[in-house]
């Protein structure tokens, strides 16, 4: 949103990938186009996915912020827009102990939907276990000491670079909609 200086987790709407589409939207949730989404009767999945999103912000109307949760913190108010912040959203860059290969793409979404998923420790990937053999990691759950550090240190419209380090192979989780 240029107005506020904040980015949409949309991304550009005439491009948007199918899996993000699946994920912010289904069949019990209204139309996801330009950054609306419907909170009534899913807060818990839709905090969580917010999170996954590393969703910070949430801009509302002002007609509708009785259904913002709780927990968020009022930043900003004017006679249009309330702004809430998130304080439970995840980082945009970081390392994940279990990778996950399955090719059923709505097994995936099932699982990422369910309110017991942790994006923080798992990663679900649309792969064979013998694509992540061939990438240098595996399917097993493989909880380390040894987490690893990532940041975002230059990010511009064409690139992100980041500084990761780790002591072994890990899966980089990067939360971008380009």
């Amino acid at each position: 949103n240029l107005v506020y200086g904040l980015e949409d987790v949309n991304g550009f709407n005439s491009l948007q990938l199918r899996r993000h589409v699946d994920l912010l939207g289904s069949p019990e949730f209204e139309d996801i186009s330009y950054g609306l989404l419907a909170w009534t009767g899913a807060a818990d999945f839709r905090e969580s996915v917010l999170n996954l999103f590393n969703v910070r912000y949430v801009l509302v109307p002002d007609q509708h912020v009785n259904i913002v949760p709780t927990s968020y913190r009022t930043i900003y108010s004017d006679r249009d827009v309330t702004i809430f912040e998130n304080p439970f959203y995840y980082q945009r860059v970081f390392f994940v102990d279990n990778v996950i290969p399955e090719l059923d793409s709505a097994v995936i979404l099932q699982n990422v939907k369910s309110p017991d998923f942790d994006a923080r420790r798992t990663a679900w990937v649309e792969a064979t276990p013998e694509d992540l053999r061939l990438s240098g990691l595996s399917s097993q759950n493989d909880v380390s000491s040894a987490r690893g550090a990532a940041e975002i240190v230059d990010r511009n419209p064409n690139t992100i670079r980041i500084d990761a380090s780790t002591k072994e192979s890990k899966f980089l989780f990067l939360s971008e909609t380009y």
